[in-house]
């Protein structure tokens, strides 16, 4: 009976933990989506890759989209997200950026970066790029 209490306790206890980790990731994710500005590419650019993460599978009823942080030739820094683009680029890899549109009505899963706090095993997000780069544009990546 001992036994059983004592795995009910820690799955209780990693449900409640996973719970409020969950809540927490989803609040920091639309706090931090609200304060983006949303900026319109009116034409191709060439752009040096400063980070990237590709979308995380094939687009289905459900979109995703892929989130890169690029420095301009302008030497502006800006995050584009890409629709449905799961293709892995390199850091420092120059491309192009075609202006792309996303349509308001459209619910789209944008990648962030996170990372275990080893003292915490909380999962923490990575600040590096979320709240530092505000200017976003939709835009499709062109090797």
């Amino acid at each position: 009976m001992k036994k059983i209490t004592i795995i009910f306790m820690f799955l209780f206890t990693w449900l409640s933990y996973s719970q409020d980790n969950s809540k927490r990731i989803y609040e920091y994710i639309t706090s931090t989506e609200k304060k983006w500005k949303i900026i319109k590419l009116r034409d191709t650019i060439n752009a040096k890759i400063i980070f990237h993460i590709p979308a995380q599978r094939d687009c289905d009823e459900n979109l995703v989209a892929s989130m890169t942080i690029v420095k301009t030739q302008k030497g502006d820094t800006i995050r584009i997200l890409d629709l449905c683009n799961s293709n892995k680029f390199q850091i420092d890899q120059n491309i192009k950026i075609a202006p792309a549109q996303k349509q308001s009505f459209i619910k789209v899963s944008v990648p962030f970066s996170f990372d275990e706090n080893l003292e915490t095993k909380m999962s923490e997000p990575n600040l590096k790029y979320d709240l530092k780069v505000l200017k976003t544009a939709w835009g499709k990546l062109i090797e």
